[in-house]
């Protein structure tokens, strides 16, 4: 057992040295981390886009800058909510979580019904 804590990078401080698990820190900040909110708020730019478009229309078709601009505005709210005020951040995202259990559990209880 590691007697450290700290995730990937103690297990590689551990494993090799301190410069692997340095390195292996910067690439994640630098690269890994915000290349994966990027897909994230691409996602969910799509997802709102749809809501503007009738139910027939194609996906596909809808303009990539449009869903680029509702991705970047996204990512701009969440950031205004954590900087103006950690206060509302957190309770932001405790709301969201709140809702997603919500509809979580709205699901399982319309599928049971179902059956």
């Amino acid at each position: 057992m590691i007697p450290l804590s700290g995730g990937p990078q103690a297990y590689l401080a551990y494993a090799y040295n301190p410069l692997v698990s340095f390195l292996y820190s910067w690439t994640a900040i630098s690269a890994l981390k915000p290349g994966s909110g990027a897909i994230i708020a691409l996602i969910f730019g799509e997802y709102v886009m749809r809501l503007f478009y009738p139910h027939d229309f194609n996906p596909q078709d809808i303009p990539h800058w449009q869903t680029q601009i509702a991705a970047i505005l996204c990512v701009l709210v969440a950031f205004m909510l954590c900087v103006g005020s950690p206060r509302l951040g957190t309770r932001t995202a405790v709301i969201l979580t709140v809702i997603k259990l919500a509809a979580l559990v709205l699901v399982t209880v319309l599928g049971l019904i179902q059956l």
